[in-house]
């Protein structure tokens, strides 16, 4: 999966932690104020504010455990609409001969889309910046190297045809690369088209 669910499991975790955090509160001033009334004189005007008192505790409980229950429902259907999603994505891809990467170029490493790993013929595990470079045919390293250059040095629009050999089937493919960089992360972000 390449989309963050972070923030999803995170609000609903929260959800959880709020529920026992308010379960605890007052179950504890419940216990105390039973024990209190237990050594106090009771009269019926105390006893009365004890009952509202532990009345408020248990609908607060019920209310917390009905919020933290809602919030996870709710963080799974926003799970299951991200997967539904990133499903789609990845279809289309592959239907339009698409693909999209990003490059990490302090990491060296290539977040790919199904798509492009198709196309470059790199299905399992991960990817280096490394591997990806050995795959378009030699004679345009060079041309493709200095692209790559000017886009991060110049902003000059990385805008590329050439051909790559797939190593998992041994297909040659002409690709076509757009490419942009974002200098605030070091990362290069590229879509690339099977055009053969």
């Amino acid at each position: 999966m390449r989309l963050s669910r972070t923030g999803a499991f995170n609000s609903v975790s929260n959800m959880k932690l709020v529920f026992v955090f308010v379960a605890v509160f007052w179950t504890l001033l419940l216990v105390v104020l039973a024990f209190l009334s237990y050594h106090d004189t009771c009269s019926s005007a105390h006893l009365a504010q004890h009952a509202i008192v532990m009345a408020i505790g248990l609908v607060s409980i019920y209310i917390s455990y009905r919020y933290a229950s809602r919030s996870a429902s709710l963080g799974r259907l926003i799970e299951d609409e991200l997967e539904y999603a990133e499903s789609n994505l990845a279809r289309a891809e592959l239907i339009a001969g698409f693909g999209n990467w990003e490059f990490d170029l302090d990491q060296g490493v290539v977040d790919a889309s199904m798509g492009a790993r198709t196309i470059y013929g790199l299905i399992e595990g991960p990817i280096t910046i490394e591997q990806a470079r050995q795959i378009p045919l030699p004679e345009y390293r060079a041309l493709l190297d200095e692209a790559f250059q000017n886009l991060i040095r110049d902003n000059i629009p990385y805008d590329m045809e050439f051909k790559i050999r797939r190593p998992n089937d041994g297909a040659i493919r002409d690709i076509h690369s757009v490419a942009s960089y974002n200098s605030s992360n070091n990362r290069l972000f590229a879509v690339i088209h099977d055009i053969t």
